[in-house]
């Protein structure tokens, strides 16, 4: 799996409902999906108070600039220069796995209310997976003189509340599968499901 970093920084305007027409009468967004720059944590809170039920500190968010298998990438919607979803996750050696397994964790998945249901969820959750391969094919390579093994041997995981009907739905579509319940892993009752699928198939 050969991976080239820069194919994860900027992607080039995305075809998405909304704002300006294009030629066969759908309407198209101008909207960029990037990695997170310090400039935007700010930003991220503030999209999050209203697209997102839990809310995180600035020093959070600093692990996905600097702490190494951390990953952050947002969707900025042009004309506006406003982060319209963001997702961030961390990837490292499963430590209570067999030789040579990761475990990736999506830890954020947000979309504005006005642009869910146009695809931006689909495209981050797969560029956040793809930075985690990217990442387990380096160290791999870097430990093993050049060569990587069982990339398929690694799992990607999240949390999602248990009567979140929507988005179990939305992972349930991208590949994730029920593992086990978290009790009251959101508050007292409030239970969460963790849901899981094969990373670098």
């Amino acid at each position: 799996m050969a991976c080239d970093n820069t194919a994860f920084n900027f992607l080039p305007l995305l075809p998405l409902s909304k704002e300006n027409k294009g030629g066969n009468g759908t309407e198209y967004s101008k909207i960029m999906l990037r990695s997170m720059k310090s400039t935007d944590i700010d930003l991220i809170q503030e999209f999050l108070k209203s697209n997102f039920p839990i809310t995180y500190s600035s020093s959070f968010w600093l692990q996905f600039i600097f702490a190494k298998g951390h990953y952050c990438q947002c969707a900025i919607d042009l004309p506006s220069r406003q982060i319209i979803a963001v997702v961030a996750g961390n990837v490292m050696p499963g430590l209570a796995n067999p030789a040579g397994k990761w475990t990736g964790q999506v830890m954020v998945l947000a979309v504005h209310h006005g642009h869910r249901r146009e695809g931006l969820g689909c495209r981050l959750l797969r560029r956040l997976e793809s930075e985690f391969c990217c990442h387990i094919v380096r160290e791999q390579s870097r430990q093993n003189n050049g060569s990587s093994h069982n990339i398929n041997n690694n799992t990607i995981f999240l949390t999602v509340a248990s009567k979140n009907t929507g988005a179990i739905s939305f992972y349930q579509s991208q590949g994730y599968e029920f593992e086990k319940l978290a009790t009251s892993y959101y508050g007292r009752l409030n239970h969460g499901q963790v849901m899981s699928k094969q990373l670098c198939v």
